[in-house]
């Protein structure tokens, strides 16, 4: 079960790079457009993605720090 648990906590960290990476072409690609409509809608993907991202991590912490007690 603790193996489950780590391995579900890497997740939410690798969750949380992937989301970072898949926003810097938008970025650059809206740099270029250059449109607010777009902007809006890329700023409000960015949100919902680093929550998401945000929330497995923690849910991740939990486990870990649940492992280090030792309480299940």
């Amino acid at each position: 079960m603790a193996l489950v648990r780590a391995v579900v906590a890497q997740e939410g960290v690798k969750r949380l790079k992937l989301g970072r990476n898949r926003l810097k072409p938008a970025r650059k690609w809206l740099e270029l457009r250059g449109t607010g409509s777009s902007l809006e809608k890329v700023t409000q993907a960015k949100q919902k993605l680093t929550q998401e991202a945000k929330k497995s991590a923690q849910v991740g912490c939990k486990w870990l720090k649940r492992m280090k007690t030792g309480s299940s």
